[in-house]
């Protein structure tokens, strides 16, 4: 699946992904054109990311 955003969207998806919590999401940088890549175990828990 491929997911298109930024800024506060793509902030609140990894808060939602990784349970991050509102303080660590709010000091969360992704950086912009950088793909973030999620790898998922069968239930959909993510197991690791990594930036390309």
């Amino acid at each position: 699946m491929l997911v298109t955003a930024y800024g506060n969207s793509l902030r609140a998806l990894v808060n939602l992904i990784d349970g991050v919590g509102y303080g660590g999401v709010q000091q969360l940088e992704i950086p912009t054109g950088v793909p973030l890549v999620y790898r998922l175990d069968a239930d959909l828990r993510p197991l690791r990311h990594q930036y390309l």
